[in-house]
């Protein structure tokens, strides 16, 4: 049996799989071009991994985060405007579920962004979704109350992700295989470096239950002050 893994070849890798990542998006992005006829495309893929690079950036940061207010709504609609382009390329139908208002939680904004970012990608492009002929797959940007504060998260009607898929997903930290033939899921470094961010929130990564939907979130504590970062 291996003994614990440093934090060395936690990183080791976390870069393998982020590589193993980036090298089938690059893949696309050359296949892409050869065809020259759909440059929006081309675009969103070299975007998807481009934010990879940034999020494993953010997410080595040894430097603590400092949490104050922000507004769930106003970071959700961005996350959403960032990736209506993918959820079109992926017929995925992508929307917003703000109904339960909320206060202000504390985090730190672009960490909360890249994370619930990162989550939403990897639903969206999970091939699950491929086999439906009837209505589009469905990922909800969204938030909701629990005990102990406010989940705030990504959700999907295509895929059912467990605690089990996201043991499965951290394993990469101490195997050379990919995650992504563990889990099912496309894009599982992105997943780990999802859950890298929640722990600078303060905060765990979880798989959480929305509605009717499941997915992954983070439990935040709601703010006390009246002060919002929007």
């Amino acid at each position: 049996m291996r003994g614990p893994v440093d934090s060395t070849e936690q990183s080791d890798r976390l870069m393998m799989a982020l590589a193993e990542q980036l090298k089938t998006a690059l893949v696309q992005i050359g296949q892409l071009a050869e065809l020259a006829s759909d440059h929006s495309s081309i675009s969103i893929v070299a975007t998807q991994a481009l934010r990879s690079i940034d999020a494993y950036l953010r997410s080595e940061q040894q430097t603590s985060l400092t949490l104050e207010p922000v507004s769930i709504g106003a970071v959700l609609y961005d996350v959403a405007q960032e990736l209506s382009p993918l959820a079109k390329q992926c017929g995925v139908l992508l929307t917003i579920d703000e109904s339960t208002k909320t206060e202000p939680v504390m985090a730190h904004r672009e960490a909360l962004h890249t994370m619930i970012t990162l989550v939403g990608g990897t639903l969206i492009q999970s091939p699950q979704h491929l086999d439906q002929n009837t209505e589009p797959a469905r990922v909800v940007l969204g938030c909701h109350r629990a005990k102990g504060g406010i989940v705030v998260g990504a959700f999907a009607d295509h895929t059912q992700v467990s605690a089990a898929n996201l043991a499965d997903t951290r394993a990469i930290y101490g195997r050379a295989v990919q995650a992504s033939t563990q889990t099912g899921l496309q894009g599982a470094a992105s997943l780990v470096l999802a859950d890298k961010l929640t722990t600078q929130l303060q905060s765990v990564l979880k798989a959480y239950k929305h509605s009717s939907l499941h997915g992954v979130g983070a439990l935040l504590l709601p703010s006390k002050q009246l002060q919002l970062l929007i």
